[in-house]
């Protein structure tokens, strides 16, 4: 708690060093704070904000391939190989950023539907904060979680609707609800501009291969 540890420091602090230990001690409190909140993909970096939203910032290329690392443990896939799939997914999600930057200024009615984003420099945005599909089926009825899928694939519509779709349907950990009770799309990473691909991934039935398929759904619910 920090307000306990600044209760605890400040009465003795009796000069000016004391005041900036305390101030370098508090510094490192808030960064450790900050750091244990922030979550990482392969492409993006999510840390908290003062506020109702979150920071995201591309990761590094080392960052990505530890990631990658993760993933592939137990596999034989080289270093060389995790650095160039760690490098693909960071372009793709630069690339994907900047593309719906561009919708989002165009058709401004989408930016609801995008967690409100503020775009800045190279590729970093904030966005709404708001819970997965994944946290809110998890409090919900079987009833109420079936609604929730039906309205994500309306959700999924409405994004065909402005050139874009879900590429993963990884909707358990890639989408959320707000405090409107609307889906918002909230990794920008996982998108296709391909309407040939959007064709493909639907007769190819794609969604069936997601995590949020296999592994976030109940039995009962697939």
């Amino acid at each position: 708690n920090t307000m306990a540890v600044v209760a605890t420091i400040y009465p003795k602090c009796t000069s000016a060093f004391d005041v900036i230990k305390t101030v370098a001690i508090l510094t490192y409190i808030c960064y450790y704070c900050y750091m244990m909140f922030m979550k990482r993909g392969a492409q993006y970096s999510v840390y908290p904000t003062f506020g109702k939203r979150v920071r995201k910032v591309p990761n590094t290329i080392s960052q990505a391939t530890r990631i990658w690392r993760g993933w592939t443990a137990g596999s034989e896939t080289s270093d060389d190989n995790l650095q160039l799939k760690a490098r693909q997914s960071i372009e793709d999600g630069l690339a994907a950023v900047k593309v719906l930057q561009k919708l989002a200024a165009k058709y401004p009615e989408l930016q609801a539907y995008l967690g409100r984003p503020v775009f800045r420099k190279n590729g970093v945005y904030t966005q709404q904060r708001i819970k997965t599909l994944g946290i809110v089926m998890s409090s919900q009825t079987q009833v109420a979680n079936m609604r929730l899928i039906e309205k994500y694939a309306q959700t999924l519509l409405k994004e065909w609707r402005f050139g874009f779709s879900d590429s993963v349907f990884n909707f358990t950990a890639n989408s959320g609800l707000n405090a409107e009770n609307d889906i918002l799309l909230i990794d920008f990473g996982e998108v296709t501009f391909d309407r040939q691909v959007v064709e493909r991934l639907i007769a190819e039935r794609r969604w069936l291969d997601s995590w949020s398929y296999l592994h976030d759904l109940p039995a009962d619910l697939k």
